[in-house]
């Protein structure tokens, strides 16, 4: 199955990365590009289409395997390499959310924008004591002379 027709931008946002639907192509923001295996492919952009949500196993055995019988344990199988694709991949802004008899949820995570946020923060804590110092050094050298 293509979903490529369901995304008419041409391109779906998932973090910091870019997937190209119609090649299966995932772009990182250095611009490393990623294969994607068509039915992992097709796994994600029925999770993606469904996000916010919990998809069923029966709804993915629709979705992605039109017009093939698989098992319950295909689903599972396909839900694990797509998980482990976004490790091999280091794509910690995604994740599968599984609760049993409800099916799986994808969840994408703005992990950079929070990122840029907590870093300026972060150096200042650390420049705050030496700059105070400073300060007090300066306004010490001053009054001294």
């Amino acid at each position: 199955m293509n979903n490529s027709s369901n995304h008419p931008e041409g391109h779906i946002s998932l973090g910091s990365y870019t997937l190209d639907p119609s090649t299966g192509i995932i772009l990182s923001e250095d611009g490393y590009e990623i294969f994607m295996e068509h039915r992992l492919r097709d796994l994600l952009l029925v999770l993606y289409d469904k996000r916010g949500r919990f998809v069923s196993k029966k709804e993915i055995m629709t979705d992605v395997w039109k017009g093939t019988v698989v098992s319950d344990q295909s689903v599972a199988k396909a839900v694990s390499d797509l998980r482990r694709f976004f490790q091999t991949n280091t794509m910690e802004s995604m994740s599968i959310t599984t609760v049993r008899k409800l099916g799986y949820r994808l969840e994408v995570s703005p992990l950079q924008e929070v990122a840029l946020i907590e870093q300026p923060t972060s150096t200042l804590r650390r420049a705050l004591p030496y700059t105070i110092a400073a300060l007090f050094l300066l306004i010490f050298f001053i009054l001294h002379h």
